[in-house]
């Protein structure tokens, strides 16, 4: 599935996924055996590509436990790769797909590692400029790693960093500072304690109005990193002390299934034949990870939760008897059942019934929610790539600046909408899509018909670009055709979660128009097209 990527002395084993500021390979020496990751990286001018030089000189030398190692620059025709360790255990976003929130304890193990790594990078002259969770990866035994330093502002439209993460001080071309770090690094904080992505300004909920739980030392560290003026931050060494000394730190936990060894690692899935994608675990239990206090843990683990028995699949049924629509089967009867155990078992069997039902409205939810991933909105993360689908050669690290820019600015509308879905919120979708515009009919109509169901969130409702082609551009109004595909999401019912797969590829002609209000784009039409991006990009 490598299509025509090859770097000598590396054997490509298959795409962990695409962002904004390129694409990553698994890849394996073939002399030692060793695993390696190749992020393909395509520099906006010679200018940044010098800059990539000097990011990796600047790097090499560190020994952080914490900073994810570059082992060396590879030019590759009018891109360069970065030959990397390869982080087993995922990144925290992924974390934060299975588990909405993370404990205090938790957040400030991840975070204090984090300032650590930063700040040795500020030593060396490097700002980040892109803290997120994507780029907070774990190793194996589940040890915090950054990633990507200085890297997404070598591409085209990576100035803006990612919405929700970047400084609010902060201005397109303008560099980013040590200060936006410390920012992101707050963000990424308030994210992994509340499940939400944080507002900038005074739209911005305080953390202890989201996360009650949280103590009160925590909460206000993380809301002084969260200042609109960067002269009211902490320095980023103070910013860590101070988290260190909030709260105490704990190991990081991975969901885990009750199949022990079948259980497969917490993590990027490899691609065809390979078991290591995000499912997501069952409340009963946990594994442990990296403990700031010993250094190791237990290899972060996921696998699945058993829906009920009548939940379909995404692809239909999953094997259990039929049942007629809106009811479960009848619940045998033992003949040791007294009077009263029979009247609570009778409340037990109701709730079962009504959830059933619930589950049973959702049968169509899967599909559907294809129809509304794909619509028009298009994101960035990939997580699992089917096997019948080669990965085309024109993908987001080959596009030209046009396509990168309009390309950043779907990704930009994907957060928003992947946000009102996760966070349940219709309003949201007037900073995605034109008023009165089919698609955002569409939405609409599908929130009120899951929520009718009782699905109460979506969660992790993205597709990475894998080519993109750009029809017609005006001032006011400009049409791509897009090729997308949807990642692995989660349906939430009744407190509980249920993990679905992607599906393959397809293509879109998308049509963007000025916003009324603020000068912005919009999703005004999407439609499903036949056929294939064109091989080379316009240009």
């Amino acid at each position: 599935m490598q299509g025509d990527f090859h770097v000598d002395g590396y054997d490509i084993e298959g795409l962990l996924g695409a962002g904004p500021a390129g694409e990553v390979w698994l890849a394996r020496e073939p002399a030692s055996g060793a695993q390696a990751a190749l992020k393909r990286v395509r520099p906006r001018d010679t200018a940044a590509q010098e800059e990539a030089g000097r990011i990796v000189s600047a790097l090499e030398p560190l020994d952080h436990p914490h900073l994810l190692r570059i082992r060396e620059m590879l030019p590759y025709e009018r891109e360069v790769v970065f030959v990397l360790d390869y982080a087993e255990g995922g990144s925290l976003g992924q974390l934060l797909l299975a588990r909405p929130a993370l404990d205090p304890g938790e957040v400030v193990t991840v975070a204090t590692a984090m300032a650590g790594a930063l700040e040795a990078v500020h030593r060396r002259g490097i700002v980040h400029g892109d803290v997120t969770p994507e780029n907070v990866l774990f190793t194996a035994d589940a040890r915090p790693l950054l990633a990507d330093a200085g890297l997404l502002r070598l591409v085209e439209g990576g100035e803006a960093g990612t919405v929700g993460y970047s400084d609010p001080a902060g201005h397109d071309g303008t560099p980013p500072t040590p200060a936006g770090d410390v920012y992101g690094l707050a963000a990424v904080c308030y994210t992994a304690l509340t499940g939400a992505t944080p507002e900038t300004g005074v739209g911005r909920r305080p953390l202890h109005q989201m996360a009650p739980g949280v103590p009160p030392a925590l909460a206000h560290i993380v809301e002084a990193g969260l200042q609109a003026r960067p002269s009211q931050r902490p320095a980023m060494a103070q910013f860590g002390a101070q988290l260190a000394a909030a709260c105490p730190t704990s190991p990081v936990r991975f969901p885990s299934g009750s199949g022990g060894g079948d259980s497969a690692p917490f993590g990027p899935n490899l691609g065809p034949g390979t078991e290591s994608g995000t499912d997501l675990g069952s409340d009963s239990g946990t594994r442990g990870g990296w403990d700031p206090a010993r250094g190791s843990g237990t290899r972060p683990r996921a696998a699945g939760p058993t829906p009920p028995p009548d939940f379909p699949s995404a692809y239909g049924d999953t094997g259990a008897a039929p049942a007629e629509a809106g009811h479960a089967p009848a619940a045998e009867a033992t003949d040791s059942e007294d009077s009263e155990d029979t009247e609570d078992t009778e409340g037990v069997d109701e709730a079962r019934r009504s959830g059933r039902r619930r589950l049973l409205l959702l049968a169509g939810v899967p599909v559907l929610l294809v129809v509304v991933a794909v619509s028009g909105v298009l994101g960035w993360r990939a997580v699992r790539e089917p096997a019948a689908d080669p990965t085309p050669t024109s993908t987001m690290a080959a596009m030209s600046p046009a396509e990168a820019r309009w390309a950043k600015v779907l990704d930009d509308l994907d957060v928003r909408r992947a946000r009102a879905w996760k966070e349940w919120k219709p309003a949201l979708l007037n900073q995605v899509y034109t008023p009165g515009s089919v698609p955002m009919n569409d939405d609409l109509t599908r929130l009120r018909k899951y929520e009718q169901g009782g699905v109460t969130s979506v969660d992790g409702l993205r597709t990475p670009i894998r080519s993109l082609h750009v029809v017609s551009q005006g001032s006011d109004r400009v049409v791509v055709d897009a090729e997308s595909q949807l990642q692995r999401y989660r349906i939430q019912i009744d407190g509980n979660y249920y993990p679905r797969d992607g599906e393959p590829p397809r293509r879109f002609r998308i049509t963007l128009e000025r916003s009324g209000t603020d000068g912005g784009w919009l999703i005004a039409a999407s439609r499903e097209i036949a056929g294939t991006t064109p091989a080379e990009p316009s240009r």
